[in-house]
């Protein structure tokens, strides 16, 4: 999100449509990104689930968590930061049809 930036920092997205035409046609989303970021952690948090049906039909129920940690190596050089960081990571998902 915003690699320059320390502390905290987040967006929140949604979408919700209704259309009715001979059948109603729901559509719905939510995309929430959140991350937490010092000089040596950072934190991130991921996540996008969308939801389509009309009124007896699923088209589309998706959905993803994505986590992930960067913890920055210590540098040698005192003052500078290292170019390297450590980086581990999480995620869930499904795509129900």
């Amino acid at each position: 999100m915003y690699d320059d930036t320390l502390g905290m920092a987040g967006v929140l997205d949604g979408n919700l449509s209704v259309l009715q035409n001979k059948n109603v046609l729901i559509n719905g989303g939510f995309r929430p990104r959140v991350q937490y970021k010092t000089n040596r952690h950072h934190f991130l948090l991921l996540s996008d689930w969308s939801y389509a049906k009309s009124t007896n039909t699923v088209y589309a129920n998706s959905g993803e968590l994505h986590f992930k940690y960067a913890w920055r190596l210590p540098s040698k050089t005192k003052g500078k930061k290292s170019p390297w960081k450590w980086e581990s990571y999480a995620q869930l998902q499904y795509n129900q049809l």
